[in-house]
């Protein structure tokens, strides 16, 4: 308004021009009805009335009403993007087509070409823009539409759910961007955590002992695609006849825990070493035990991890006794041996070790009182007793309770193995109708005396084994069936399999097919007479045990592989793969391990792609985790409708006497759109006359467009 004149120290007014401009202009600007006489005034300004005052307060208002802006014109145009509410990018899908709209506030004389742009919390990594057009709004017009298309990069990452923002600019307008949900296909990994004494095979440690630890945290699934801090933090856990081991019972240096513990992005593992001593406090202690908790925020997500760390044999630990029977179940009738065992310090002088049946009317004698001299530790068989369990017995637990004197020194006395379990009289109506996962001893396990088993039952109520020529179960494991053998325990049959080269399984679950149980009777251990059955089928149907993550790798090293991208779109061209070998079984390599790679077809042809670049990954000495980027990767490009997804699965050795077993990767091949030809009419009579026939040629999947 300002420049209308109207406020002091404003320009002329709009209407009137001074000097030679005035006189080579007079008749472009009129002069103002309060230059002009009244009676000029009031011939200008049809029905004025009043003074030359009112006149120019009349002009005032005119120009005000000339200057002043329209609301319209104060606010700003604006275009609003936006696509279908069901719009989204997800990892492994390949490319997305996404329709964006734009919108107008208000209809413009001109175009309007808005240019579009990406961003949002999904890095420019994450994906590919194969399509990145600019919207035209044609003139007159408040709506035009894009088709933008995406493709995410199925790159292994744990990243939680991300955004896509897709923004714009457009002269003289504000643009509103619309944000677009890009999916992870990927789970949170989980943490295995893992301590190994460099110089010796176990986690024992006697208190004024050092050690150099090493501890190694790896990711089993997905990895994280920036680097992330792992919180390390030492924590104590009651053990049987154990106290917990306290933060001032190891000296760790300058390096006194919690532990930050960095692993890179992109890298599935990451180890620290650390010296420590264990403080000989002079007190009297059992075994302690130490576990180390390991957890990191990522997308959002905690992700944490448990493993063992150390156990501490203290030097100070008082004197234990206990008192253990030989057999721990015993038939009705039988006699059974019991015998002293002193743990911790040995006896430093003479003590009296009384033991009482509870049940004192089923076991003769009744109690028993050892004498235990000076410098006595261990089990003492030397001073075993025998006793007689009496019919009344049969099928309960007798137990025990003990008494030391003197105990003034922090002695202590406890039951041992608890008692003795009386088996019940024979019965041949018993009948095994289940089975049980039993054990797994480790989440890796390896040939070389490592197994798991299963207990058939509900237990048996007394020894019995299998009767038949196949005392055996099978078990489906990845690498195929095994036969398991199967034999008597104390209280029931037990199938135990070592694991044997070139085994492998893993999934986390063992299966165990319907008729898995090849004999069909069992046999009484002591009544020889005595006979049953065993269900048949067992199981009735295929049963499916979860064993918390075990492994079974057949060889001598335990490998994973991993790749990224986990998935490429054909029409791509040559791509690089990141591949990535873990050793699971936690312990660094003494040399440079060389892992020779192959392309195995599972569902594609060797036409499906080309590779090229040296085939192996390597593992260098001292570390548990190798890569490659040197291997490359072709999908082609066959204009061939095909599987939406095809699979080729990258591997290594399979666990030859002393080589390492390597887990494969699967790389999946996303199908390009494909020619799909169609015929119409789809049948004609035999002997008709001609019939003219209209063969169609389309992208057999509409929704790719690459």
């Amino acid at each position: 308004m300002g420049r209308c004149g109207i406020f002091p120290g404003g320009p002329d007014p709009p209407f009137r021009k001074t000097g030679m401009a005035a006189s080579r202009d007079r008749r472009a600007v009129p002069r103002t009805p309060c230059e002009d006489s009244p009676g000029e005034g009031f011939r200008h300004r049809r029905g004025f009335r009043g003074s030359r005052f009112a006149c120019c307060l009349g002009l005032l208002t005119a120009v005000v009403t000339l200057c002043a802006p329209t609301a319209s014109a104060q606010t700003a145009p604006t275009v609003t993007l936006s696509v279908p509410a069901d719009t989204e990018l997800v990892e492994g899908e390949g490319n997305t087509t996404v329709t964006v709209t734009a919108t107008l506030s208000a209809a413009r004389a001109g175009d309007t070409v808005v240019d579009l742009s990406l961003g949002g919390t999904a890095k420019s990594t994450d994906y590919t823009a194969v399509q990145l057009p600019d919207i035209t709004i044609s003139a007159g017009q408040t709506v035009g539409t894009a088709d933008l298309i995406l493709r995410p990069v199925d790159d292994g990452f744990f990243e939680g759910e991300e955004t896509v923002s897709i923004g714009g600019a457009a002269t003289g307008l504000t643009v509103n961007a619309v944000n677009v949900a890009l999916d992870d296909n990927e789970t949170a990994p989980s943490l295995v955590v893992t301590s190994t004494r460099i110089d010796e095979d176990d986690l024992f440690l006697e208190e004024g002992e050092s050690a150099r630890f090493r501890i190694t945290v790896v990711l089993e699934g997905a990895r994280f695609e920036e680097d992330a801090t792992i919180s390390l933090t030492l924590t104590n856990t009651a053990g049987q006849f154990s106290l917990e081991l306290e933060p001032e019972d190891i000296d760790f240096g300058t390096t006194a825990p919690p532990w930050s513990l960095e692993i890179s992005g992109g890298k599935a593992s990451a180890t620290m070493d650390l010296m420590l001593t264990v403080v000989d406090d002079e007190l009297e202690e059992d075994q302690e035990f130490a576990e180390l908790r390991a957890s990191v925020m990522v997308a959002g997500t905690t992700i944490a991890g448990v493993g063992s760390f150390l156990r501490v044999l203290a030097s100070d630990q008082p004197t234990i006794f206990q008192v253990l029977c030989n057999p721990g179940a015993a038939y009705a009738g039988d006699s059974v041996s019991c015998y002293p065992s002193v743990g911790g310090q040995a006896t430093s002088r003479n003590y009296s070790l009384t033991m009482s049946w509870s049940n004192s009317t089923m076991v003769s004698p009744a109690s028993k009182v050892f004498a235990v001299g000076s410098g006595r530790e261990g089990q003492l068989q030397d001073l075993a007793a025998d006793f007689t369990i009496s019919a009344a017995a049969a099928g309960r637990t007798v137990t025990i309770s003990m008494e030391v004197t003197p105990n003034d020194r922090g002695e202590r006395a406890s039951g041992g193995s608890g008692g003795v379990y009386v088996y019940p009289a024979s019965d041949s109506s018993h009948e095994i109708t289940n089975i049980r996962l039993q054990h797994f001893v480790a989440r890796v396990v390896r040939p070389g005396g490592q197994a798991f088993g299963f207990f058939l039952g509900p237990d048996a109520p007394r020894p019995v084994k299998p009767e038949g020529t196949r005392k055996h179960m099978e078990v489906v494991l990845d690498s195929g069936i095994v036969a398991v053998p199967c034999t008597r325990s104390l209280s029931t049959i037990f199938c135990s399999y070592h694991v044997q080269e070139g085994d492998y399984d893993f999934d986390g679950r063992i299966e165990v097919p319907t008729g898995a149980v090849k004999f069909t009777r069992w046999r009484d251990v002591r009544d020889t007479a005595v006979t049953g059955t065993v269900a048949s089928p067992l199981p009735a149907q295929k049963t499916t045990f979860e064993t918390s993550g075990m492994r079974i790798y057949g060889g001598s090293a335990a490998i994973d592989l991993s790749v990224s991208p986990q998935t490429v779109q054909e029409g791509t061209g040559e791509q690089a793969l990141t591949i990535v070998a873990v050793n699971r079984a936690g312990s660094a390599a003494s040399a440079d391990l060389v892992l020779p790679l192959q392309f195995t077809n599972v569902s594609t042809s060797n036409a499906d792609y080309s590779v090229r670049g040296p085939l192996s990954v390597t593992i260098p000495r001292g570390q548990v985790e190798g890569r490659t980027t040197a291997v490359l990767f072709t999908p082609t490009e066959d204009l061939r409708r095909e599987d939406r997804l095809e699979t080729v699965r990258i591997e290594g050795s399979k666990g030859a006497m002393m080589t390492p077993f390597v887990r494969g990767a699967d790389l999946k091949i996303l199908d390009a759109a494909g020619i799909a030809l169609s015929v119409s009419p789809a049948r004609i009579a035999e002997d008709g006359a001609a019939t003219q026939v209209r063969v169609t040629a389309a992208w057999g999947d509409a929704a790719d467009s690459t």
